[in-house]
């Protein structure tokens, strides 16, 4: 039976990148994005996934805590049922939140210890839960791929996009929602999309939860900035709005009023390990900070 790889998300950040490597490798991939699937009606949900040998999960809700609520472990539970029964296996594509107590332990390994102090890191685990639980059970194969705050040239949702690059390369003054002298991990988004990829087409990735790959040693926000000045030849300053500006600009605007709730992973040091993908897959290219700085502006560049 030829193998069908359907991206589950395949217009968002991650998504695209996922379709394209696929394609790159020429495997058969099927794009579904939003419109063309309701994976909030069960039904529905089987009929996208049928005739698929993988579903990559890369779903993006809007960054709302009560749609997350709502509607993440409903999207979970139909995949799950969906996969189950095409037989198909699933990969996740997964952010962090579920990890706490705060202030996070670094380096930031798999086993950290996981008591979300925010309620979108609560839905987190709980979907994450569902899905490992799942494949515990012997009802599907699923593996759970971690990135860190991702970045890059079509990244437009990254947070280091939005409130940096961005910014910079219009002549506007970056900022920061924290601490920009604390050191950040970040994914160059291709090489996060690659790596899920590598973890989907691995038979022993199954049954486990990977962080993917993240250059070394971590950035602070105040180093890109000082980077990235240098290579359009600026000299933009970092504006860090204060608590009680944060709480004003929250009237106002929804995202920085949710974005709050995550402020402990930018108010110290967050420092992702990749190293257990990185030994099982030894082979894998990280691309560097200054690289993937560079391509970013190099390609945005063309845009703006």
């Amino acid at each position: 039976m030829a193998k069908l790889y359907t991206v589950l998300g395949s217009n968002g950040n991650i998504g695209k990148l996922i379709v394209a490597d696929l394609k790159r490798r020429g495997l058969a991939v099927r794009p579904i994005d939003r419109q063309q699937a309701n994976l909030l009606d069960a039904a529905q949900t089987i009929d996208t996934l049928k005739g698929s040998s993988h579903a990559f999960v890369a779903i993006g809700l809007p960054y709302k805590t009560r749609v997350w609520q709502d509607q993440w472990p409903v999207i979970m539970r139909n995949i799950i049922a969906a996969a189950k029964k095409v037989g198909c296996k699933v990969i996740f594509f997964d952010n962090i939140y579920m990890y706490g107590p705060a202030p996070l332990k670094v380096p930031i390994t798999e086993q950290h210890s996981q008591q979300p102090p925010s309620n979108m890191g609560k839905v987190r685990k709980q979907i994450a839960d569902m899905l490992m639980h799942a494949n515990k059970l012997g009802a599907i194969q699923a593996t759970i791929a971690r990135c860190a705050d991702f970045y890059g040239p079509q990244a437009s949702h990254g947070v280091l996009n939005m409130n940096v690059i961005d910014r910079m390369l219009t002549g506007k003054k970056p900022r920061w929602l924290g601490n920009p002298y604390v050191k950040h991990s970040f994914a160059y988004a291709p090489d996060a999309a690659r790596a899920t990829v590598v973890l989907g087409l691995s038979s022993n990735s199954y049954g486990k939860i990977w962080h993917l790959p993240v250059d070394a040693p971590a950035m602070t926000v105040k180093d890109i900035v000082n980077y990235i000045n240098k290579k359009l030849g600026s000299n933009l300053s970092l504006s860090v709005p204060s608590p009680a500006m944060l709480s004003f600009i929250g009237l106002f605007a929804p995202m920085v009023k949710e974005a709050a709730g995550m402020s402990y992973q930018f108010d110290t040091d967050y420092v992702m390990s990749c190293d257990k993908f990185m030994k099982t897959h030894p082979e894998f290219r990280i691309t560097s900070y200054k690289d993937g700085l560079a391509n970013t502006l190099s390609e945005k560049r063309q845009l703006v």
